[in-house]
């Protein structure tokens, strides 16, 4: 999830930083802003999905800072040093409100809330419209992929490999496109067609489409058509084999 942590006491962003890195390492962060003038920069910039924002801060706090943007299409989790902002802070619909020092547990509980009402958000908006690109009758479909500004269309017959990555899915093109899936690999593998599509190993789900040799091995292992090499599990070998060979 890209993040931007904004707070005018450079220790404190530090040690966020170092919180974040160690206990919850799919929170990837854009920026560290030193002031909310940087903020309001960064936030522009870099749509984050998530920013971690200190309400004193000198010149424009917190809640003035939100009140100067145009739309608030990200989440918020407050950190400050004071508790008598609480109130005000969930006002304007902030995802958690948390006291420094930060204790690591909140923060992570914090996080959970934030993936819990994106995953919500994003299942509740797209869930239908997968269900119709994936029903329309044809065999390579297009998937739709919720992105920061709208939603990418991807045609499934250009899709290589699909790779698990905790929760999420990161989904490889032929074009050297990357797209992240807040989905598991197990439920990715459910929405593809599985003609084409087979589970190399538990964290690898193939295009059989794009495969360009096959390497002997316990295993063994399947180059792509751009040169990528995946492994393939030795209790999967000889259901790829009739699945190469019966296509």
């Amino acid at each position: 999830m890209n993040s931007i942590l904004i707070d005018d006491e450079k220790l404190s962003l530090k040690t966020l930083s170092l919180v974040l890195e160690r206990h919850c390492p799919d929170i990837h962060i854009l920026r560290m802003c030193n002031s909310a003038a940087e903020g309001i920069l960064a936030i522009h910039d870099l749509k984050p999905e998530l920013v971690f924002l200190d309400i004193e801060m000198p010149g424009m706090n917190g809640f003035e800072l939100l009140e100067s943007l145009d739309e608030i299409n990200f989440d918020v989790i407050f950190t400050t040093a004071y508790d008598e902002f609480a109130l005000q802070a969930f006002k304007v619909s902030a995802i958690d409100y948390l006291l420094k020092p930060i204790d690591e547990e909140d923060l992570v509980a914090s996080v959970q809330k934030v993936k819990d009402k994106q995953e919500h958000r994003m299942s509740r908006e797209h869930v239908e419209l997968l269900i119709t690109n994936l029903n329309s009758g044809s065999d390579f479909p297009k998937l739709a992929i919720p992105s920061l500004d709208g939603i990418e269309f991807v045609d499934v017959e250009d899709i290589l490999h699909c790779v698990a990555d905790r929760n999420y899915t990161i989904i490889h093109t032929k074009h050297g496109e990357k797209f992240i899936f807040s989905k598991t690999l197990k439920e990715i593998e459910k929405l593809l067609p599985s003609k084409y599509f087979f589970r190399t190993h538990q964290s690898h789900l193939v295009n059989l489409q794009h495969i360009k040799k096959y390497v002997r091995g316990s295993g063994g292992e399947l180059v792509l058509s751009d040169g990528t090499h995946i492994r393939v599990a030795k209790a999967k070998k000889d259901s790829l084999m009739g699945r190469i060979f019966n296509r």
